[in-house]
Formats: C-alpha cells, sequence, structure tokens
C-alpha cells in the first residue's frame, strides 16, 4: 500500500513539475532513496529511464542511490541500465565516480548474476577505481550523505576485493586501507558510522 502511494505521489509531483525545476536537488535524491526504502528500485529505474515521461534528470546522488538500491539484490541488466543513464543525463561516465564504479564491479563479480560478460565490465573498471581510490579519502566524512556514500564505497570494495581474490589470488585496494567505520567530522564532535560486513 505505502509503495503504491508513494508511486501515485511520485506520479502527481512529477506533473506538476516539482522535481524538474529543483534539479539539482535532493529532491531527485529522494526519489531514488524512497524506491529503495520501499524495496521497488525498478521504479525509480523506470522513472529516470523515461524523461519524456515523467521530466525528471537524473543527478549524481540519485544515480548512485539508485545503483545502490539494485546492485546487490536485483539483476546485473538492471544495475548496468542504471549505470547507462549517467551519459544520458550529462553525468560523469561511472568510470569516473568511485563510488558508482566500485558498486557496479561489485555487483558484476556478485555470484548472483557474474558471468563472463561481467567480469569484463568489472575488469574494465579496476584500473580507475585503483586510480580513483588513492586520490580519495572515504574514512571520513563532513555530512550524514557523505558518510553514507563512503559507506557504500567501503561495502563495495570489500565485495569487490573478497571476489577478485578469490578468482584471482589478488585485491583490487589494500584491504587494510579499506574503512570499517566512517568518521562523520562535524565542527563540535566526531560521529562513527560502522560499515558493516
Amino acid at each position: 500500500m505505502e509503495q503504491e502511494n508513494f508511486q501515485l505521489d511520485l506520479q502527481r509531483l512529477s506533473q506538476v513539475g516539482l522535481f524538474y525545476h529543483d534539479e539539482g536537488s535532493s529532491n531527485l535524491t529522494f526519489c531514488s532513496e524512497r524506491c529503495e526504502q520501499l524495496s521497488c528500485p525498478q521504479l525509480s529505474l523506470q522513472v529516470f529511464g523515461n524523461f519524456a515521461k515523467y521530466q525528471l534528470a537524473l543527478t549524481l546522488p540519485a544515480g548512485r542511490w539508485l545503483i545502490h538500491s539494485l546492485y546487490v539484490q536485483h539483476p546485473i541488466s538492471s544495475t548496468l541500465l542504471a549505470a547507462s543513464f549517467y551519459p544520458a543525463y550529462g553525468l560523469p561516465h561511472i568510470s569516473e565516480d568511485l563510488p558508482s564504479a566500485a558498486m557496479v564491479a561489485a555487483a558484476c563479480h556478485n555470484d548472483k548474476h557474474k558471468t563472463d560478460e561481467t567480469i569484463k565490465v568489472a575488469e574494465a573498471l579496476l584500473p580507475n577505481i585503483r586510480k580513483m581510490w588513492t586520490n580519495e579519502e572515504i574514512g571520513t566524512a563532513k555530512s550524514l550523505d557523505e558518510a553514507r556514500v563512503n559507506q557504500w564505497v567501503s561495502l563495495s570494495l570489500r565485495r569487490l576485493n573478497n571476489a577478485v581474490q578469490r578468482e584471482k589470488g589478488e585485491v583490487v585496494v589494500p584491504l587494510k586501507a579499506v574503512p570499517t567505520k566512517i568518521i562523520i567530522e562535524r565542527a563540535s564532535s566526531a560521529t562513527h558510522l560502522n560499515v558493516g560486513a
């Protein structure tokens, strides 16, 4: 019921142009986030896959949420479709965005949908993941949103490392360098966000 209500709300909001006029915003991220919370990321995939109907342009934060909502439990084709939206919306290719690249590569190595083709996709992403990894600090964050994305990167890199190590006996990035906690630095204090397994 809640999922159906959200779908109706989403259609009404897109009809009045609320999302369209606030493009760089949390409203678009909210769409992907809410679809994940309601276990209906396919709805978000449908909305961002049909700009002509919904007039909702994908942003980088919304794209990351979309990939995150799909990459573990849903068919790899859905994750790759979401990744293909990036250039259509003028976003950087997933190979240029560490969170997106790490999640897609981890999805490609997931035993549930791993094929020779998905391994090729993951292998193509690995050099860029390694390069971006050396330039990014994911152990700390300035906001809860940034910490959440860093947590996704950490979990994805752990999954990816485990898969590549099983298959090739090597790691993508040094496992000791992948944080198990993300520290949210605030002006008055620091908070920890556990990464998980």
